[in-house]
């Protein structure tokens, strides 16, 4: 209608309304079959065989009826039934592993060979020393399995594809260095300002005290750019390329 009874516009009434968006997902059509699935034992395999069919054969195994005529034609009609070497397969498993569970798809994926307490150590030492190489870790990882058997060396990419899974990402470092607020370092500037000699310079005169020292740092050489953390912080933007010059007068 061009306006309702009350004099007001439908079209306003109809813009309220909200519209549908096209993207939605439509439900199937009443009764759809879904794709049948293909035969455990047929090409392009689909799931398993059951486990109601695992443990029927386990009985009929234990019970010596596996060798019926019966089930022979019907592993040789379409492969109606599970092959022999799936039965013996079952039965090892039963005797390794006291199950007969299938076990899980992979996806054709690789497995992961970085896993275990050598995940948990990697952790550690990043937590650590965040700027440390590969071959750093691997240093490490030797030395806490020391003595291991299954212990073996890791690639780059590997401790790298490792970091991922924990949440370790790249980040930029900071070139601020805190070592001389160590409890070590601050004693022994106690001691050399405050102890006679040799232990300090508290009884040697001014006028005796002459030492220079110097020396150039190279931020490009002796500061690691990359490091890897958890949380995402931001660096102090800093000229990587400068050279440092410090002179030490005491």
């Amino acid at each position: 209608p061009s306006s309702f009874p009350d004099g007001s516009d439908p079209s306003v009434l109809f813009r309220l309304i909200p519209q549908m968006p096209h993207d939605i997902p439509q439900r199937l059509p009443l009764q759809t079959r879904s794709d049948e699935a293909p035969h455990p034992s047929g090409p392009g395999r689909g799931d398993g065989y059951s486990q109601d069919m695992r443990g029927f054969v386990m009985e009929l195994n234990e019970a010596g009826e596996s060798s019926n005529p019966i089930f022979k034609q019907l592993r040789a009609l379409a492969s109606k039934f599970p092959s022999k070497r799936s039965t013996f397969r079952w039965q090892a498993q039963q005797k390794t592993l006291g199950h007969i569970l299938p076990c899980r798809r992979t996806g054709n994926n690789r497995a992961e060979v970085f896993h275990d307490h050598n995940l948990l150590l990697l952790a550690l030492y990043r937590i650590t020393y965040p700027k440390s190489t590969a071959a750093e870790v691997n240093a490490f990882l030797y030395k806490a399995n020391y003595g291991s058997f299954d212990f073996r060396f890791y690639s780059a990419s590997q401790i790298t594809i490792a970091e991922q899974r924990i949440g370790l990402t790249r980040k930029r470092g900071s070139t601020t260095a805190y070592q001389a607020y160590l409890p070590i370092n601050k004693q022994k500037r106690w001691m050399f300002w405050n102890l006679p000699f040799p232990y300090g310079i508290a009884d040697i005169p001014r006028e005796e005290l002459i030492d220079l020292d110097e020396c150039g740092i190279e931020l490009s050489s002796a500061d690691r750019k990359i490091g890897k953390a958890y949380v995402v912080k931001d660096a102090n933007n800093l000229d990587f390329t400068a050279k440092l010059t410090n002179s030490i007068f005491c």
